[in-house]
């Protein structure tokens, strides 16, 4: 506790200054806009000039979470209490998808993870869409089988130097919880996917 020492206009002012608390929370609102809030008196904020930034930046990434949650996943209905979620990538209704080991959509019944992304980069190729910055977003257990791969000797098939460039060739990778297991988006948003 900080000591006070005021002997102007007495000595009973004398003591030790009160100390607050504050707790940093999340608090799900449907709303409209993305918001956060965390509650801190001023003397907290006067006191300690840190904590503003540290309130700063729990909820930066609080809301930058739940915005890359809803610009994958988001369902796009509204609220009970009236606000609208965004709809994600997964919702669209013209999302052109391929399936894993499917014949009848030009893949082979032996298609590896691996095949069907190189089938998938194709078809956006043939949507005469942008590949510049093709990425994928998977599921963290999707991406642990393709890191956990290996040849017939035992060796690891894909390099995992770098978690947070990863490749696999010329994809390039990144994860989401909000990818369901066994699903993966690929478009060209590797530099600013959120």
């Amino acid at each position: 506790a900080e000591t006070v020492y005021n002997p102007y206009p007495d000595f009973a002012r004398d003591g030790t200054k009160p100390e607050g608390i504050f707790t940093l929370a999340t608090v799900e609102v449907n709303d409209s806009k993305i918001a956060q809030f965390v509650t801190a008196s001023d003397e907290v904020l006067e006191d300690c000039p840190s904590t503003a930034s540290l309130i700063d930046n729990f909820l930066i990434s609080g809301i930058n979470a739940e915005k890359r949650r809803q610009l994958i996943a988001g369902s796009g209905a509204t609220g009970v209490k009236g606000g609208t979620e965004m709809r994600g990538i997964l919702n669209q209704p013209d999302l052109l998808s391929r399936t894993h080991r499917d014949v009848g959509d030009g893949g082979a019944a032996t298609d590896n993870i691996y095949d069907t992304f190189r089938r998938a980069l194709t078809d956006l190729w043939l949507q005469a869409a942008n590949v510049d910055n093709v990425c994928v977003i998977m599921n963290p257990r999707d991406l642990e089988i393709i890191d956990l791969t290996k040849d017939e000797y035992g060796r690891y098939l894909f390099n995992d130097s770098d978690c947070f460039n990863r490749q696999l060739r010329c994809l390039k990778l990144r994860v989401s919880t909000s990818i369901p297991q066994g699903t993966a988006i690929m478009g060209d948003f590797a530099n600013n996917w959120v």
